[in-house]
């Protein structure tokens, strides 16, 4: 499966065991959406069961949208029996309600 990029600067890489997201700093949940709907091709062409980590380390702001998405994404993936993990989840992007609410929703690898 080959690495790829969005317009926007969203990249994904997969290793042979894992497919790698990342997601540049000012990415939008409608940039993200788009996104999401180019890795249908992705997801389908990638073995089931894999882990796809998403690095949100850049993201300065984490809203109500952009947490939508991810979950969608999250559910996409759970259709394959994939697993998302969130990446570089950081206090200071979301309000504090939204935080605790991403905490029970997703699989965090690393909270900064």
């Amino acid at each position: 499966v080959a690495p790829f990029r969005t317009e926007h600067g969203i990249a994904g890489d997969f290793d042979g065991k894992s497919v790698s997201i990342s997601m540049p700093s000012g990415t939008t949940a409608a940039e993200f959406q788009a996104a999401v709907s180019n890795f249908q091709k992705y997801i389908s062409s990638t073995p089931r069961g894999i882990v796809w980590n998403v690095n949100i380390s850049a993201l300065e702001i984490i809203d109500l949208p952009m947490a939508g998405e991810l979950y969608l994404l999250q559910e996409m993936l759970r259709e394959r029996h994939g697993v998302m993990n969130l990446v570089g989840l950081r206090t200071s992007a979301c309000d504090p309600v939204l935080f605790d609410r991403m905490k029970r929703r997703f699989r965090i690898a690393s909270i900064n």
